[in-house]
């Protein structure tokens, strides 16, 4: 069985207080399966009419950063290290920091619970309407690509969760496989790319442009007005 690492040997944990101060409680909430605190995922509802507007407020590699990217790190830990092995608190108190002193409340497999149901709900985030790519590029929600695989990281979160509810890491080895192919199915065609220009472009579309450049015949001028009219990058596709 092959094991998936993750990007980073070491992942900086952070609770936010202000969890404390709107309210929250420093203990996880009662209920939920195997009394973690965490309930199953309700299927999806209407939006509410009141509330805040539904909009973006970061770019998609923000998105990416700050959830599925942590998130996925800690399923992939689980091929190695167990969960539910007794690890020695941190020292917190006065003076240490939000890392240090919230870093014990949520630990173990509810941790990894949390994180498998963090990477379905950024599917939710990123097919947000009006988002756009760290190049300024907007995300393709309307590519069948894309959406197929804003499914497939619900698809891997949900069974992650379910793995991890499990407390088994050989389930866990088998479903940080899903995971990392279902990070793939995005990055390969998104992200994976000859320049940071050509992210969060359909394939289609990036061979078109990249075929416009072959011909050794072409004048850069002549290459960069036919780039232009198939609205590719032309400062990015330079004629040999």
């Amino acid at each position: 069985m092959r094991i998936v690492r993750g990007v980073l040997a070491t992942l900086a944990l952070t609770v936010a207080a202000a969890a404390m101060a709107c309210g929250g409680s420093s203990a996880p909430p009662a209920g939920g399966a195997g009394g973690t605190g965490t309930a199953t995922p309700a299927p999806g509802a209407a939006a509410p009419s009141g509330g805040p507007k539904q909009q973006p407020y970061a770019n998609l590699a923000q998105i990416m950063r700050a959830l599925p990217f942590p998130s996925s790190n800690i399923i992939f830990d689980t091929q190695s290290h167990d969960p539910g092995a007794k690890k020695e608190a941190k020292e917190g108190g006065a003076g240490a920091g939000a890392s240090a002193t919230f870093a014990n409340i949520y630990t173990g497999w509810p941790l990894v619970e949390h994180s498998a149901l963090a990477l379905a709900e950024t599917a939710n985030l990123i097919m947000i309407p009006g988002r756009k790519c760290q190049n300024g590029k907007p995300v393709p929600l309307d590519q069948p690509d894309f959406q197929k695989a804003a499914q497939g990281l619900v698809d891997a979160g949900l069974a992650a969760y379910k793995a991890a509810q499990s407390k088994n890491q050989e389930q866990m080895v088998e479903v940080s496989n899903t995971v990392a192919e279902a990070c793939a199915a995005c990055h390969e065609v998104y992200r994976d790319t000859p320049t940071d220009a050509d992210r969060c472009t359909p394939k289609a579309k990036q061979q078109r442009c990249r075929l416009l450049t072959l011909d050794s015949e072409w004048t850069n001028q002549h290459v960069a007005s036919l780039l232009r009219v198939g609205g590719c990058a032309a400062e990015q596709h330079r004629a040999p």
